[in-house]
């Protein structure tokens, strides 16, 4: 029977939005936490193009366009190549909730872009704070997902 990969836990807390931005938090594995960045808030209002993977590039580096995130993920995802990420963004910041962060597109050096929700070494998840705890990582393989398309385009119907 195959090893089962050891993830490491990321979680990315992004809080109301203070004089200096949104304040980004970043911890790894419930224990190591590293230095605040934040985002800017000149950023927003969010404006989707046309391209789903220049959006997610977009996003990206606005999350780590400051020296404090861009080095705390690079340390991370280095050390960690199989990292689970879960982002939490504050209630108190509305504004933030309507942005697909799922697209969010990870550009390392010399390496191809990959968006980090639909790479098997980074399951992303985003939730809301609250008094529950997150549940546990899913072990057995393979696992099945269930996918709908309200409105595919250039879809072929035999008939």
């Amino acid at each position: 029977m195959p090893h089962e990969p050891a993830y490491a836990d990321l979680e990315i807390r992004i809080l109301e939005r203070q004089d200096a931005g949104y304040p980004v938090e970043f911890t790894l594995n419930d224990e190591q936490e590293f230095q605040r960045g934040y985002l800017d808030p000149a950023f927003l209002p969010w404006q989707p193009g046309s391209n789903p993977e220049h959006d997610g590039e977009r996003l990206f580096h606005w999350l780590c366009g400051n020296e404090a995130s861009k080095v705390t993920w690079a340390t991370v995802r280095s050390a960690h190549p199989q990292c689970r990420i879960r982002l939490r963004i504050d209630t108190t910041a509305p504004e933030l909730h309507a942005i697909p962060w799922e697209l969010l597109r990870e550009t390392r050096n010399n390496e191809i872009p990959q968006t980090i929700a639909t790479t098997v070494a980074t399951p992303f998840s985003r939730y809301l704070a609250g008094v529950w705890q997150p549940g546990h990582p899913i072990l057995k393989r393979p696992i099945r997902i269930l996918v709908v398309i309200p409105n595919p385009q250039n879809l072929v119907v035999a008939g």
